[in-house]
């Protein structure tokens, strides 16, 4: 990491005035509507070591940067490489983000595979072809999957074990491994994945801040699960760190702490109702697919079990600790939640 004092520049002028004028990042980011992605290019935008930024999604999203251009992009589609390929070229792209995964598991498993697991191997085959610097990928720890023979921290060279029968955390297991066997094979590009902890905050509303934002919340009977909770700031500024520094590797973003689903209920004032886990897996099965409820019930096993990571590498190599622990974010979502509620 560079030192924080400060030193004489012995640099000639001209040398000097190099620098001063070289261009700076030209970064294309995927799936800006997502929070996270959003608030890593609002911290981009007034960086003056940015000079450009490509936004790319299927709709346009409703704030828009000084250094950020719109393009529209559906991953999903099979020409989505050949588009990627010209705005790369055109726009002159060193630094690729990957990001354009989706919040909550979708009813259609078809088109999320084609988005997700598909769509990531257009945007590598595009690096490939245009020759880009850095590529980093948002991935989630919920690719480890959650197990009883689970280790209490999970580093980041724990096997992926993350349910194959859950097609929406199997797809964004197959993206993690594709850029992984990318980076074998593209030694020249620095690779970056990411693989973040459960980020929670009012304005996100997937599967888990639903959950959790019941007034009674269904708990699997005999199991208490210890989870991670990560701030969005947080998160962002984990993205923002490892574009500018171009660091490679593979990282988990997660808080320090932990807490049991059943602290983190107490916490919220919210009720559990222990469900044998027989019964819920029907349950839940019957709810998904009458569309009353966000989480399938392949989901279970994230609720009987903990699938916690170890944030020790990127606390020695990124110079990265989050700010919130897992209690603060929790307490925090729950007091906005209530004054939402209350139209504070």
């Amino acid at each position: 990491m560079p030192s924080s004092k400060r030193s004489t520049n012995t640099k000639s002028p001209s040398r000097r005035a190099a620098r001063t004028t070289r261009k700076g990042l030209r970064i294309l980011v995927t799936g800006i509507n997502n929070a996270l992605i959003m608030g890593f290019v609002r911290l981009l935008d007034t960086n003056p070591q940015v000079e450009k930024l490509v936004l790319c999604d299927v709709l346009r999203p409703t704030q828009m940067f000084d250094r950020g251009q719109f393009e529209h992009l559906d991953l999903a589609l099979p020409d989505s490489g050949d588009t990627l390929v010209r705005l790369m070229t055109t726009e002159k792209i060193d630094t690729v983000v990957h990001g354009a995964f989706l919040a909550n598991p979708a009813r259609d498993p078809a088109w999320a595979h084609e988005l997700e697991a598909i769509g990531s191997m257009h945007v590598l085959d595009a690096c490939a072809a245009v020759g880009v610097k850095h590529l980093v990928l948002k991935s989630t720890t919920m690719v480890y999957g959650a197990h009883p023979d689970t280790p209490a921290f999970l580093e980041e060279d724990h096997e992926l074990r993350g349910d194959p029968t859950s097609r929406w955390v199997h797809d964004k297991l197959q993206a993690d491994k594709h850029v992984q066997a990318f980076a074998v094979e593209h030694p020249e590009v620095k690779v970056t994945i990411l693989r973040f902890g459960t980020v929670l905050a009012p304005s996100i509303t997937d599967y888990m801040a639903r959950y959790l934002g019941r007034a009674i919340v269904p708990t699997v009977a005999g199991f208490d699960p210890v989870l991670q909770f990560l701030d969005l700031e947080d998160a962002a500024e984990a993205l923002r760190r490892v574009v500018m520094n171009r660091q490679s590797g593979v990282f988990n973003i997660v808080s320090e702490d932990v807490l049991p689903l059943s602290a983190v209920l107490r916490l919220g004032q919210r009720v559990p109702i222990p469900v044998p886990r027989t019964i819920f897996h029907g349950l839940s099965q019957t709810l998904w697919r009458a569309q009353l409820v966000d989480m399938p019930p392949r989901f279970l096993d994230y609720l009987c079990y903990s699938w916690t990571a170890d944030p020790a590498r990127a606390r020695k190599q990124l110079d990265f600790r989050a700010r919130r622990s897992s209690r603060a974010v929790v307490t925090a979502f729950y007091q906005d939640t209530q004054q939402q509620r209350h139209g504070v």
